[in-house]
């Protein structure tokens, strides 16, 4: 009953017109719709929930955790003196587990002082743009600076867990 007039998305998977049958998944069509969100992509977004850890937004059809800790480089105390369900805002996509279906996200990361997202978000939704491709500028060059590290210290010797954690630990967060 509750999906009746709502659009989703559907994925063909099953047409056999002998028998007139016909089989659609949303899941397919989510799973795939998901394979485009990229690490430093940003996005709209509406609020759907707020939780003492933060904010459920949906971004399309999949839901990602805002969680309190990035939604300011200021500290925020009580989330609802910042969002309220129904906002639409621009958010970073910070991590995507597809096998899990989670999606982290930031807003943090798009201010262009820090503090902006609590004292001005509307700047913050101008320049979100902007400053996400800073952040993926900065990605770029941490990522270069590893690959050149790894030529210096005999590559054949590094796992990819050893990468990994090089990696997290020369990027700016």
């Amino acid at each position: 009953e509750e999906l009746l007039d709502k659009e989703l998305p559907l994925k063909f998977v099953e047409v056999d017109e002998e028998q007139g049958r016909l089989v659609l998944s949303n899941r397919k069509a989510m799973a795939d719709s998901q394979a485009q969100l990229g690490i430093g992509s940003v996005v709209l977004g509406t609020v759907e929930s707020l939780k003492p850890y933060g904010a459920f937004i949906d971004i399309g059809g999949i839901n990602g955790l805002l969680h309190v800790s990035q939604i300011s480089h200021d500290r925020v105390a009580d989330i609802s003196t910042v969002l309220q369900p129904g906002d639409t805002l621009k958010v970073m996509i910070l991590s995507h587990d597809r096998e899990r279906g989670r999606v982290s996200l930031s807003t943090k990361k798009l201010e262009p002082t820090p503090g902006d997202m609590i004292r001005n978000p509307k700047l913050v939704f101008e320049k979100a743009d902007e400053m996400a491709q800073i952040f993926r500028q900065r990605i770029a060059q941490a990522e270069a600076m590893a690959r050149a590290d790894m030529l210096r210290f005999q590559p054949e010797e590094w796992t990819v867990s050893q990468f990994r954690g090089y990696l997290r630990s020369i990027v700016i967060r």
